[in-house]
């Protein structure tokens, strides 16, 4: 087995640091005991029993590490055959703020975005991608892989509720997105933001600057329309705007998505209306120079993340359901 992402395994060092809080858990538990008793403790608390607490710390463990293994990036396996590669990475820049529940568009702006990078995992053949999410901070689901099986199941993941706080931060985003890029080879990078583009700053146009120095190329997509719509959340409820204490009104802002693309010798596409697609972005990826290989056994191996990125999901839901049954009970 070897590492593709070898600063992954950077986030190994951080593993002592966190299994020294489970033994201090312990801790607390037994120091909690000694104060309380262990019959008025656990029903006041609701205070789990040991096996319990045991599994609960397994899960998280478990899912921490397994995580930390993803990001890295295993590969093993030996693949034969002929097939088609490109020498092109792309990182997925999506916006969860909470105008992305505008519904100017159907179902939804976000609904909509998912739908058609979806499309784009499976019509851009032989291409690398990455998922970073991001609203008032950026979080990577998913660093650089070919499994579309992982990218299509991470991307499930992107809702609004994945970054709680208001804000957006465009130019933290693309920094964090470009850390996804190995500069140390001949891949061409392409860096595809989807935004309704309001309320970045200008930190967007220095990141974009930096990304340029770096010769990644920025196709932004501008999702929503001009009229736009009241910003609601999942549950269909108006959200109120902090600054003026009415609903929250968002529509799409063209000019700085434009801008950014200029800026790096990108291009803009927009889906403002029901019909419309992502195809001339397709369109624009196949002209990347595709090259035909033939695989030797053992010469290429298959990338695995998919394999820990569900068992640390698994994991985690499993940990969720031990919050659940513990309310229940209690």
């Amino acid at each position: 087995m070897i590492f593709a992402n070898k600063y992954g395994l950077y986030l190994f060092f951080l593993l002592p640091f966190l299994l020294l809080l489970i033994p201090l858990y312990f801790y607390r538990i037994k120091k909690m005991r000694k104060i309380w008793g262990s019959d008025l403790l656990y029903h006041f608390s609701n205070l789990e029993s040991k096996r319990q607490r045991f599994l609960r710390v397994s899960l998280i463990s478990l899912s921490l590490i397994s995580i930390m293994v993803a990001f890295a990036r295993p590969e093993w396996g030996k693949v034969e055959g002929k097939g088609f590669d490109s020498n092109l990475d792309i990182v997925v820049l999506l916006d969860v703020s909470k105008s992305m529940n505008v519904q100017d568009i159907k179902p939804s702006r976000l609904e909509r975005a998912r739908m058609e990078v979806k499309a784009l995992f499976d019509k851009t053949e032989g291409a690398r991608f990455g998922i970073v999410t991001f609203s008032s901070a950026p979080l990577i689901l998913c660093p650089l892989t070919d499994d579309k099986g992982a990218l299509n199941l991470l991307f499930e993941i992107a809702n609004t509720n994945l970054i709680p706080l208001l804000g957006t931060d465009i130019g933290v985003a693309v920094a964090e997105s470009l850390r996804l890029f190995s500069f140390d080879d001949d891949r061409a990078k392409v860096l595809i933001v989807i935004s309704d583009g309001e309320d970045w700053g200008e930190s967007a146009f220095k990141a974009a600057a930096t990304a340029q120095t770096l010769k990644v190329r920025i196709f932004s997509i501008g999702i929503g329309t001009e009229k736009g719509g009241v910003v609601v959340d999942e549950n269909g409820k108006a959200v109120i705007d902090p600054d003026t204490g009415k609903e929250g009104y968002s529509s799409l802002d063209s000019r700085k998505l434009k801008h950014i693309a200029d800026i790096t010798d990108g291009r803009y596409f927009e889906i403002s209306r029901d019909n419309e697609n992502l195809n001339d972005l397709i369109d624009e990826l196949k002209r990347i120079k595709m090259r035909e290989y033939a695989t030797k056994e053992g010469e290429r191996r298959e990338d695995q993340f998919s394999i820990f990125a569900c068992i640390s999901f698994f994991a985690l839901f499993a940990t969720i359901l031990l919050n659940i049954g513990k309310r229940k009970n209690g």
